[in-house]
């Protein structure tokens, strides 16, 4: 209670005070209570950062977040272009940024990816500061190292073969399933559109696969990656190539011959593999060995040889999704546009 023998003029200012006061409480009351607007897709980022799952993987069980936002993924970094995510961190190899698609930024997507190395560099790793490491099962005797940085899943992989099956669960963990089952649908509609325009159909032609490396020739069966698309698109395989993964050996998608048995890679069509390396000294080993095939007295006595139909082709057609555009690209070419078969 004000004191009676206070003056009107500070009676006056006390109350102007004290109506201003509540003013000003009541304007801080309102403030707090607006929401800042904010669009569907950051609402849901808000949400989901914070949230986890559980998920079964081939190191044990873990819990991941929901929509990662900083991955590591200890392989090829261009393999996840296709499903729409940019990792934090990956394996970066220098041949493989012409892989990327113009339209989906080219060798400019890599910006901002930091290179783990093949054999992960943990000190890296942990500075990116990641909130999800994908590995493999190769990288099982660093898991514990893995999983003390970040929450860490380990995909199994057998062999190439497997690539749609990899590509899937690697879309899983990062939250796009969505992005993976498009690129598919266009995957399976690109092939329908070539094979529409080719003069021969694929169940017509037998294709054989000779990889070169730097000291040897391999064969390519049925059961890796290559294997599988041309699977898909039809075509037929020489019996020295039409074999599974469990029937080809030690390797399972491929197995070694020697020059004296050039024979196995005749067929209606032959596609030469040139294996790409970093390293310059093994690159040049690798063009002389197919200098040697190509200029070896058997090679010329192929029946494929002599009807002038085989073709080269890089080392994409030994990857995974991220270069499968490019074997799409380099069948359209063979046997569209040059229309091998016509020879």
């Amino acid at each position: 209670m004000l004191s009676s023998n206070r003056s009107p003029l500070y009676v006056k200012w006390w109350l102007a005070f004290t109506v201003f006061i509540l003013i000003a409480v009541a304007a801080v009351g309102c403030v707090a209570t607006v929401e800042i607007p904010q669009t569907d897709s950051a609402q849901g980022d808000t949400a989901t950062e914070a949230q986890t799952r559980l998920v079964k993987h081939f190191g044990g069980e873990t819990e991941i977040p929901v929509n990662p936002q900083r991955p590591i993924v200890l392989r090829n970094a261009n393999q996840l272009w296709p499903l729409g995510v940019k990792p934090v961190g990956a394996q970066i190899r220098e041949f493989m940024k012409s892989w990327v698609p113009e339209e989906a930024g080219g060798s400019e997507w890599f910006d901002g990816i930091t290179d783990v190395g093949r054999d992960p560099n943990l000190e890296v790793v942990a500075a990116l500061n990641p909130d999800l490491i994908i590995g493999h099962d190769w990288h099982l005797d660093q898991y514990d190292q893995l999983s003390a940085i970040a929450p860490t899943v380990l995909i199994e992989y057998e062999h190439s073969g497997h690539w749609r099956e990899v590509a899937r669960q690697m879309a899983d963990y990062l939250n796009a399933l969505d992005a993976y089952n498009e690129y598919i649908d266009w995957y399976e509609t690109r092939i329908e559109e070539i094979k529409s325009r080719m003069t021969v159909l694929p169940e017509e032609i037998s294709v054989s696969v000779v990889r070169v490396y730097e000291d040897s020739l391999t064969l390519y069966t049925r059961g890796g990656f290559l294997g599988q698309v041309l699977k898909d698109f039809g075509f037929k395989r020489p019996p020295s190539q039409d074999l599974s993964a469990e029937e080809s050996g030690e390797w399972q998608i491929q197995y070694l011959i020697t020059f004296e048995e050039l024979e196995k890679a005749d067929g209606d069509v032959l596609i030469l593999v040139i294996t790409q390396r970093d390293d310059p000294t093994r690159q040049d080993q690798v063009s002389m060995l197919r200098e040697n095939l190509l200029n070896h007295p058997l090679w010329p006595k192929l029946q494929v040889v002599e009807s002038g139909r085989f073709d080269e082709v890089g080392f994409a057609w030994i990857t995974d999704i991220g270069a499968v555009h490019i074997v799409l690209d380099d069948i359209e070419r063979i046997f569209v546009e040059n229309d091998i078969m016509s020879q």
